[in-house]
């Protein structure tokens, strides 16, 4: 019989069978996180993996094997009603962790009961841990490497930060990401069970007075102390006012406003408001047009600084006091004077949205008077990570350098010497970071602002940035064929009569969301992986999206390849990323098509240098989706080495019409 085998245990100093090893680590023996056969150890990831997802199939077995038994499956049509991914785990967290049998027991301590049947040592060992799982709001501090975070739990901000393993986690996050998830600890670090939702940033908000503030809403506690029990029982309808709130908050709103504008409501009589802006140096009574008239209003008023320099116009009467700012032009600073002015003769117009989602608490759907942060000239174009850098870079500079109303009007570099602000400073910064390493993340933008932070003193939150992700163009530049000598012959589309051009500048297409750069970008990548070659491009969008296809061809006809192969690129790319790979409810429109093809050219052929930023941003405003439209006309027009086989001026100028027509037309259909 042969000997067995042994092995070194560092725990008892000396060496034991393999057998025993197996049998009693970690139960009957200390392991140390340096034992090469700690299977708990972050070293054995791969390992401890294995034995998780062993401990997961069998809870479901013998879960299965007691409903069955019982005859009582109603926490099973629970998780198979389950509406979304999140909402079923949630489902089997209640029924596996706190819902209570006869006896009083959850599904685990009844399991540990009966000695943990059917699992061995190891499964055993975890399964008195899994059973602690528990519902958390993890706020990232540092990704520390592949697979381990540094994070705290905003449901107790008394205790330390901890390190959770978890590749999927790792991957994703960057510095003051925010999660909602449920975790337990393991025997040698914290782990995440289920599936983990992203939180969206609200700006007059931290993350946990978001939470807060939802569960206030819908009857939950106010206190810290009991949030956690509450939210482990209406965890989804958290992600579905977050959701919801979110979506109303970034997407485009019908709007009587023009941009740079925005309202308050008069808490007394319009008369108490002339009567301070009529007495106010820095004001000057300004003509009325007839139509404001109509609207309503009495009197209109320049605003200036001290040093005669404009600030905006505002508009009196009885339906209250709109604000209008010169075009680029700082809205911050009129927004603060006027409710430094005013004081509380007014107050800030509720956004229509929170009237009509009463499910949703009106402080999540606040929202700040825009600024140039918000809306910018785009820059020079090149290469679409030049250009994300560029931004990025920007975005920083007018974000620490702006007025911003939530810190009185002052920017965040001034602010930070007002000890009062510090907290909103703060939770601004945070937000502006967590930006950042999206980018970081998501498309290999190398930009970061640790050393502005610490000029302004903010040590307490400078973390190592999170690692750089695969650069956009090596994610998602097209491999193009070489370029033929382009013709230019006439399309050979639908003729348009004067009554189509009118019937279609009056069509109305359906109110989408406007897409932000998370949302595209997360698109991009998942088209990216589910077509990595051009090749699987074109296939997917010829065989989805014949109609769309056949017309761009036939705007292509007897052009070049190169242009062709451009044109089909962008306008899959805005497909997918727009119907996320969902298909229309109805079939695209030839002489809709034909039409903004012949305004887009129209509007191009007033242009000289369309490469120019402002006038390329002027383009892409046309159509219902202008981020999104920049981004794919900005690889169209790419010129630099990064770009193997750029189009000449006069290809552009072929191909862009093209592109945005497409883009509109997507915009008209009603997604499935």
């Amino acid at each position: 019989m042969p000997a067995a085998k042994k092995r070194a245990c560092p725990a008892l100093g000396t060496t034991i069978p393999a057998k025993t090893c197996g049998a009693d680590r970690l139960s009957r023996i200390p392991c140390p996180a340096s034992c090469p056969f700690n299977p708990f150890a972050p070293e054995q990831y791969d390992e401890f993996s294995s034995i998780e997802l062993q401990l997961i199939r069998k809870q479901q077995e013998r879960f299965t094997r007691i409903a069955a038994r019982s005859g009582d499956s109603r926490e099973i049509d629970a998780i198979l009603s389950a509406r979304d991914e999140f909402s079923e785990f949630h489902a089997q967290f209640l029924a596996g962790w706190r819902n209570r049998n006869a006896a009083g027991q959850s599904f685990f301590s009844a399991w540990e009961a009966d000695h943990w049947d059917g699992l061995n040592n190891d499964e055993r060992v975890l399964a008195s841990h899994f059973q602690q799982a528990r519902a958390a709001i993890l706020e990232v501090r540092k990704v520390i490497d592949e697979q381990s975070t540094e994070v705290i739990d905003l449901l107790d901000p008394a205790g330390p930060p901890f390190v959770m393993v978890d590749r999927t986690i790792a991957s994703c996050a960057g510095r003051f990401s925010v999660f909602l998830i449920f975790i337990y600890k393991a025997p040698l670090f914290f782990r995440s069970v289920g599936t983990l939702l992203s939180l969206p940033h609200f700006p007059q908000l931290d993350p946990i007075d978001a939470i807060r503030a939802i569960a206030s809403h819908h009857g939950g506690p106010a206190s810290l102390a009991e949030l956690r029990a509450w939210l482990e029982q209406h965890a989804p309808l958290i992600t579905s006012t977050i959701t919801k709130a979110h979506d109303i908050r970034t997407r485009s709103a019908v709007s009587p406003l023009p941009p740079g504008s925005w309202a308050y409501n008069l808490t007394g009589t319009p008369e108490a408001v002339t009567a301070l802006l009529h007495a106010h140096p820095n004001t000057q009574p300004d003509s009325i047009s007839d139509p404001e008239i109509d609207g309503g209003y009495d009197d209109a008023f320049l605003v200036s600084t001290g040093e005669n320099q404009p600030l905006g116009r505002l508009l009196v009467g009885p339906p209250g006091v709109i604000a209008s700012c010169p075009p680029n032009s700082r809205t911050a600073s009129l927004r603060s004077w006027v409710e430094s002015t005013l004081g509380a003769t007014v107050i800030p117009r509720p956004d229509p949205a929170a009237a009509a989602h009463p499910d949703v608490p009106a402080i999540l759907l606040l929202k700040s008077a825009p600024t140039t942060t918000e809306v910018h000239a785009v820059p020079q174009f090149t290469a679409a990570g030049d250009w994300l850098l560029e931004f990025g870079r920007k975005q920083t500079a007018l974000f620490f350098s702006e007025a911003n109303p939530l810190l009185e009007g002052k920017s965040p570099e001034a602010a930070a010497a007002f000890p009062h602000l510090r907290p909103i400073l703060v939770r601004l910064c945070k937000q502006h970071i967590s930006g950042i390493d999206y980018l970081r993340r998501s498309a290999g933008i190398d930009t970061d602002a640790n050393e502005i932070l610490a000029r302004l003193g903010l040590t307490e939150i400078i973390f190592p940035p999170a690692p750089l992700g695969t650069p956009i163009e090596a994610a998602h530049g097209p491999s193009f064929p070489a370029p033929d000598d382009p013709a230019s012959p006439p399309l050979r589309l639908p003729i348009l009569t004067s009554a189509d051009r009118r019937f279609f500048r009056k069509q109305k297409g359906p109110l989408q969301n406007v897409l932000d750069a998370d949302r595209i970008l997360k698109g991009l990548r998942s088209m990216s992986a589910a077509c990595p070659s051009e090749e699987d491009v074109v296939d997917w969008f010829e065989s989805a999206w014949g109609d769309l296809f056949d017309l761009i061809l036939t705007a292509c006809d007897d052009h070049s390849d190169l242009i062709y192969t451009h044109c089909i690129s962008a306008a899959s790319r805005a497909a997918w990323v727009i119907f996320a790979q969902k298909l229309p409810k109805e079939a695209t429109d030839s002489l809709r098509f034909t039409f903004f093809l012949e305004e887009a050219t129209a509007a191009l052929r007033e242009i000289t240098d369309f490469r120019d930023g402002e006038s390329f941003m002027d383009l892409a405003s046309t159509t219902p989706q202008p981020l999104l439209t920049c981004g794919l006309l900005s690889g169209l027009c790419a010129s630099d080495r990064n770009q193997p086989h750029p189009l000449s001026d006069a290809e552009a100028r072929f191909a862009i019409p093209i592109v945005i027509a497409a883009i509109r037309e997507l915009c008209m259909l009603k997604p499935g």
